[in-house]
């Protein structure tokens, strides 16, 4: 499902089997024990319900009998009797309907059923007969029970309690989702820390090996793989570099008898022809020195990543409701929302501002620096928020978490533009991608599910774990020999002339427009319009979530993919402009069936379509940015160019929510869908022709040159 950046056209004979096989493994076994448990809570759910009918019906029942046997009050002359039972229902939300019928059939008191339907349960419990005793019977759909009313040992009314079947199969239905959510959420963790796995003990070490014995080929035996490890692929680690130690000392035994050889002829002739072999030999073969193997893969940055989004993400679902327990209890009705959305966007900005220093202090510092410096940061926010009392604490740790975020996100691109390769910007920009697209999957449902049995405050805790955890593999998997390399004496800020240089190449002007246009999108259609028109609807706050993560489990599938073929047909830009495309189809089907009334489940379509095509824009996107970045890398820097470029970007997160209130004010759901279509599609025209324009140029430069 979700891969490292690794090129799996030439690792498939180890990664493929490997990936299908877990991948089976772990789905048949999850599937098979969600079959069974399943499978006993549909036998338990309806007796369950019938007990909870009957309590129902009994304490509902006594009350009836009450009034008509001991005050002495006709069933048909009760009063309030429908907004009694109207009240029950509003309380018990498993019941479906309460009906009170004489011995003869006649409806008294009805709630919460057709009339249509009413009749043919008075028909059934006709045939049922009247008894002294509760009974239960299914009809028309309903598992419903009689209680008769006894007055002077008399039957003289009956009430009626159902419950739909429609209770048990959506019960059933959102077990099922719940159980889908957590095999989904399970497997995509699994396979992440598998192919971290894979790719540090396993694809890392064969690339290092294969490339000691492509220089062996050449007659050069002087790499030494940096490898601390004791498993099979150490060992055999291990033998290689004794065996290039020991061709050096044989060498140097050989070099020093030969040289012995020579010194020792009288004939300078023969001293001179052995000479021109000893230096034929070393021009042909190298075997003094020591070339430490230590190369990195851009894809390292994904676990640690992956973990930080991960503890971030795990509060989105509880958030709101964590924030309106502290909000001063002085505050007004009117401003309580506001106070609830305030550390949100204050986060945002505190995101953003990070953002625009990040850039020059990973120049100046280095990126692993600034990532854990990004981890400190937010462990300490984490931390405060578990302990905060007051709402006005919990606003300052949250910025302290948002400085973090930015820092870490800005470090993470950063380190990944330094080391891949310029033929693979879209793979290795696809680990930063991938990483976070799988974390804002599985957070949000994971952080749901601690939070519902462990409190707000424990889950905190389990996000500062994950970020102590995320900063401690950094560590560990980030350190480089050669670090020092990358970093750069520059300004950390920006300077008007490095606006300058960036702001006037057409290219950057038009993968911004595209950039900002793609947030734009997803901020106005996933946060704001979707849920408002799915709750609009009728839908609970579980289902919209879960028609959220299909997004987020397209956009996983198929990053991957998409950045291996754009790198390998070199077709970035077409797949910008054509994802673009992708995404306002989705919002074009939905605008139109909410404008024609016609049906043809739309939202799933947008969403599906929309994850496809961010899909299809993020990797090449940040591709393009890399290529642009190493272009300025001596004017601006590189690490300054990709925190301007993500500067700019996430303006369309704060324009996004915005636009969509707007257009909903002006024209509601379904102009709101279409005019974000028209905005998406017309940005990915702009960035084409932009782009275009820009290649024809420096073509016509490069023949008149």
């Amino acid at each position: 499902m979700t891969l490292l950046s690794v090129d799996l056209s030439k690792q498939h004979s180890i990664l493929l089997p490997l990936l299908l096989v877990a991948l089976v493994v772990l789905l048949t076994g999850q599937v098979v024990l969600s079959y069974f448990a399943l499978h006993a809570f549909e036998k338990d759910l309806e007796p369950e319900l019938n007990q909870k009918a009957v309590a129902v019906g009994v304490a509902v029942g006594d009350q009836l009998e009450f009034a008509v046997d001991e005050l002495k009050i006709p069933p048909e002359r009760l009063v309030g009797v429908n907004e009694y039972f109207a009240n029950i229902l509003d309380n018990n939300a498993d019941i479906e309907y309460l009906a009170l019928m004489l011995t003869s059939g006649e409806i008294l008191f009805s709630h919460g059923i057709s009339a249509a339907s009413l009749e043919r349960i008075i028909a059934a419990h006709s045939e049922a007969g009247i008894t002294h005793e509760n009974y239960s019977i299914e009809v028309d759909g309903y598992l419903q029970g009689g209680y008769p009313i006894i007055a002077n040992d008399k039957v003289v009314a009956i009430l009626s309690v159902g419950v739909s079947n429609d209770v048990v199969r959506e019960r059933l239905l959102t077990i099922f989702y719940e159980v889908a959510t957590v095999i989904a959420v399970s497997l995509l963790i699994t396979l992440e820390f598998l192919m971290f796995f894979v790719s540090t003990r396993i694809l890392e070490p064969m690339k290092r090996i294969q490339k000691s014995i492509a220089q062996g080929t050449r007659g050069v035996f002087t790499s030494r793989i940096k490898l601390i490890s004791r498993n099979e692929i150490g060992r055999v680690v291990t033998s290689m570099n004794r065996m290039q130690r020991n061709l050096e000392r044989r060498y140097q035994d050989f070099a020093f008898e030969l040289n012995e050889l020579i010194n020792a002829q009288f004939d300078q002739s023969v001293a001179k022809k052995i000479s021109a072999y000893r230096d034929e030999i070393e021009k042909k073969y190298r075997f003094i020195g020591t070339d430490q193997l230590i190369a990195k893969n851009p894809a390292l940055i994904r676990v640690p990543l992956f973990l930080f989004i991960f503890s971030e993400e795990m509060s989105r679902s509880f958030l709101p409701l964590f924030i309106s327990r502290l909000i001063p209890i002085e505050a007004t009705e009117a401003t309580h929302d506001f106070l609830i959305s305030l550390p949100v966007s204050l986060f945002m900005v505190a995101t953003f501002c990070a953002t625009y220093f990040a850039g020059g202090l990973a120049n100046r510092y280095g990126a692993e620096r600034i990532f854990l410096l990004g981890i400190a940061f937010a462990a300490i926010g984490f931390a405060g928020t578990v302990f905060t009392t007051t709402y006005y604490e919990l606003v300052g740790w949250r910025c302290l978490t948002g400085v973090g975020y930015g820092l870490v996100f800005i470090a993470s691109e950063t380190w990944v533009a330094l080391r891949a390769s310029a033929t693979k910007r879209a793979q290795g920009a696809s680990a930063v991608v991938g990483a976070v697209f799988v974390g804002i999957v599985c957070g949000p449902p994971i952080g749901g599910m601690f939070a519902d049995r462990i409190g707000h405050e424990a889950t905190f805790l389990v996000s500062l774990a994950l970020a102590i955890l995320s900063g401690t593999i950094a560590y560990l998997m980030l350190r480089d020999d050669e670090a020092a390399k990358f970093k750069s004496n520059k300004q950390i800020t920006m300077s008007w002339k490095d606006w300058s240089i960036l702001l006037t190449n057409a290219r950057m002007v038009g993968l911004l427009t595209s950039a900002v246009t793609t947030k734009l999108s997803m901020s106005s259609f996933l946060y704001i319009l979707i849920p408002l028109f799915l709750d609009s609807l009728g839908k609970d706050a579980a289902t919209i979530g879960r028609t959220l993560m299909i997004y987020g489990l397209v956009a996983v599938v198929f990053v991957p993919f998409v950045s291996q073929y754009s790198d390998r047909k070199n077709m970035h830009e077409n797949s910008v402009a054509l994802g673009g495309a992708v995404s306002a189809i989705g919002l074009l089907l939905l605008g139109i069936e909410i404008v024609t009334g016609v049906h043809f489940q739309a939202v799933l379509f947008a969403v599906i379509f929309m994850g496809l095509g961010h899909a299809m824009i993020y990797s090449p996107q940040n591709a393009i940015a890399q290529q642009i970045a190493h272009t300025y890398a001596k004017e601006v820097g590189i690490a300054k160019a990709l925190s301007t470029y993500r500067l700019i970007e996430r303006t369309g997160m704060v324009i996004g929510p915005v636009v969509a209130a707007f257009l909903f004010g002006q024209f509601g759901y379904g102009g709101a869908f279409l005019g974000v279509a028209v905005i998406v599609l017309a940005a990915a025209c702009v960035f084409k022709f932009v782009m275009m324009s820009a290649a024809a140029r420096l073509k016509a430069q490069q023949v008149m040159g």
